[in-house]
């Protein structure tokens, strides 16, 4: 279970990212940390294992989109 995962001003998301055809959970922190966090899936509930991908992500007010 994730408490506060995307909370705040944080914009979630989902897809595979992991590349194993399961939907995982995203977290772009924004503001002043811009941090990407990702939730992989286990096929039956997201992982306790909350993995920190990127620095730097959609700073400040920037806002993640898909194409």
């Amino acid at each position: 279970m994730h408490h506060n995962f995307a909370g705040g001003v944080a914009v979630p998301g989902a897809g595979d990212f992991t590349g194993d055809d399961r939907a995982d959970v995203i977290a772009f922190t924004r503001g002043g940390a811009a941090d990407v966090f990702v939730a992989p899936s286990t096929s039956v509930a997201f992982s306790a294992d909350v993995r920190k991908w990127s620095d730097w992500f959609a700073y400040g007010t920037e806002v993640p989109c898909r194409p």
